[in-house]
């Protein structure tokens, strides 16, 4: 007789299945109709020609992402009755104001406010090009820069999990949490009990996932046992049978903060691959780290905004709750305000003097900026000797293509890790793709012959890095919400290093000869890929 695990499971697969079909129905009435439509009225078909001529020069002209433009052209050319229409329905990268407004607002005003009431400003780096860097961060997204906080590299899922583990049980007042994929299994446990009991406790605890990420996984009763155990939850884009563009744009952080003083992010969802304890495709390697000190608050301004637009509370602090709204008010209209009594008292304490700069930051799809993109551009850009770079999907535009040629063009070491055994195969051979092309060029590309590699990291002359939950992909540069720390002569960057030497030691190199004897039928098949991805 199935257990009420396996009867959540079978609950779950019907859910994605009865979604699937229903939006695919939905794709077909739509294309049906145009189509019959079209036959019916040859006024009807004239304004479908017309449309998808007129959404071609828009997109064309539009300043969205070059590849996402390309395949919309190709796309509307092929099947140009229902392309057009279905672009203005569908396809159209329309923000929602709203939401922005709201994000923007709440950000700015709790990370400029926090940087002018509690800190002083943290001076930039001497280099020109890190100070660069920071200006563009400071500018796009509002969090503060940080120098005593200490960072520590987290080089593999276990390590991740074990740090997280202790992190959770110190905590004292809050735990806000934030993750993409939650999956039942030992590691999803271990949270649970101690989430269980620090609620019981008395300690504010809070859980975002997001939908389709965790549907395929989620513990048996996930949101019945959080809340009976006194742990609130939210959902990032609930799964409805509604066809919207808002299913692209996907919860793709992965955040753990404590008491405001310990954050941790990186790579590693809570699923038992991801700490090896099972085996889906080989070793699984992940990357991850956790700050202590007081660069944490950019990563509550994060949690709380997302916390206040998705259930249209108020943003808080703890230990202020019933003073926070009437405080952001009176901020909000230009009065000051002393805002140490929002701050925790142990936050003070918390600074660490470690030497370097360190800035946590996010990137959102609800605005223009792409601050992962351009961040990731300028370091690579601006590399003197070396970039290293770890990733688990290598599908990237012509803007960044081109500035790895250009840059290993004109002398910098450039290598490049990717997986050798994929999670999704489409995805591995749109990856495969890039290889001739920045091969030939002299950038070196690794695969980790173990398995999978999902670590998520950039190292700029072993002087600057980013790392966090941003993918060399599409999705994670222009469609998801993300997360990641930037840092600059912080002691963590020679650890990066050193596990990055680790990781080349048990990759093999792709040579240019292997990558041409690859058969013409998987070449094309491979370019299909590349060109569609941004609509995968």
């Amino acid at each position: 007789m199935p257990e009420r695990g396996q009867h959540e499971d079978y609950r779950n697969i019907i859910r994605v299945i009865i979604t699937a079909l229903g939006l695919l129905l939905q794709v077909a009435l739509f294309a049906y109709l145009v189509i019959y439509l079209s036959e019916l009225s040859t006024v009807f078909y004239a304004i479908n020609m017309a449309t998808a001529i007129a959404v071609i020069l828009h997109i064309v002209s539009h300043p969205i992402q070059v590849n996402y433009k390309l395949a919309w052209i190709i796309l509307i050319s092929i099947v140009p009755i229902v392309g057009g229409i279905f672009y203005l329905f569908y396809g159209n990268p329309r923000r929602r104001p709203q939401v922005q407004a709201q994000l923007s607002a709440k950000e700015d005003l709790l990370a400029r406010a926090f940087e002018a009431e509690l800190a002083d400003p943290v001076p930039l780096p001497e280099e020109e090009t890190a100070a660069k860097q920071v200006r563009f961060l400071l500018e796009s997204t509002s969090y503060p820069l940080w120098r005593d906080t200490e960072a520590v590299y987290l080089p593999s899922g276990e390590t991740q999990f074990a740090a997280m583990l202790a992190a959770l049980e110190s905590a004292r007042d809050f735990i806000y949490m934030e993750y993409f994929i939650i999956s039942e299994g030992e590691m999803w446990d271990a949270v649970f009990a101690i989430l269980a009991a620090k609620a019981a406790a008395g300690v504010d605890c809070r859980i975002i996932y997001d939908d389709i990420g965790s549907m395929h996984f989620l513990p048996p009763n996930f949101v019945r046992s959080l809340t009976e155990a006194g742990v609130r939850v939210l959902t990032y884009n609930p799964l409805r049978l509604a066809l919207t563009l808002r299913y692209n744009n996907r919860d793709h952080r992965k955040i753990l903060l404590v008491d405001g003083r310990i954050a941790m992010t990186g790579g590693t969802n809570i699923a038992d691959e991801y700490i090896n304890r099972k085996l889906r495709f080989g070793h699984w390697k992940d990357t991850g780290i956790i700050l202590q000190g007081p660069a944490a608050w950019n990563f509550q301004v994060m949690y709380l905004t997302l916390w206040a637009e998705l259930s249209g509370e108020a943003v808080d602090l703890p230990q202020a709750r019933r003073r926070s709204r009437q405080a952001l008010e009176r901020l909000a209209a230009g009065e000051r305000l002393d805002l140490r009594p929002f701050a925790l008292p142990h936050s003070a304490a918390a600074a660490r003097p470690t030497g370097g700069w360190l800035l946590p930051f996010d990137d959102t799809p609800h605005d223009a900026d792409h601050q992962a993109a351009t961040l990731y551009r300028s370091m690579i850009n601006h590399a003197v000797r070396t970039i290293d770079i770890m990733t688990p999907y290598l599908v990237i535009d012509d803007e960044m293509v081109n500035a790895l040629i250009t840059s290993a063009r004109s002398g910098v070491r450039i290598r490049i890790i990717t997986p050798h055994i994929p999670d999704k195969p489409y995805v591995h051979a749109a990856t495969r793709s890039y290889y001739p092309i920045l091969i030939e060029h002299g950038i070196e590309i690794y695969e980790y012959t173990p398995g999978f590699i999902h670590a998520k990291s950039l190292i700029a002359d072993r002087t600057s890095a980013v790392i966090g939950t941003v993918n060399f992909d599409y999705r994670s540069l222009y469609l998801h919400m993300e997360n990641a720390v930037w840092l600059h002569r912080c002691p963590m960057i020679a650890d990066m290093t050193r596990d990055f030497e680790e990781t080349v030691m048990l990759s093999e190199l792709i040579t240019y000869e292997s990558v041409r004897r690859v058969s013409i039928p998987v070449r094309l098949a491979r370019s299909v890929l590349r060109v569609i991805s941004p609509l995968l």
